[in-house]
């Protein structure tokens, strides 16, 4: 058991250094491939974020203190703890 735990650990270590390019180079783009075929790429344009319209439920929030406010009063009202 303790031959199988050390060959583990040995082979999880190169592993690691393999993939942290310790024995050689490692791929920089990981799909370089993918980058050479890319088709005008300076044609992309990154866009700013633009903040999405109110759903009902953004509504339903900002009114959920009016909404549950009643219901603290009846706790109270009942000498229960807040």
């Amino acid at each position: 058991m303790r031959l199988a735990s050390l060959a583990l650990l040995l082979v999880n270590l190169l592993l690691f250094a393999w993939g942290q390019g310790y024995l050689g180079e490692a791929d920089a783009g990981r799909e370089p491939e993918r980058l050479r075929q890319q088709i005008e790429p300076d044609k992309l344009r990154i866009l700013a974020a633009v903040a999405a319209p109110a759903t009902p439920a953004d509504e339903l929030t900002r009114k959920l203190p009016e909404i549950l406010a009643p219901l603290g009063d009846a706790r109270r009202a009942d000498g229960a703890p807040p």
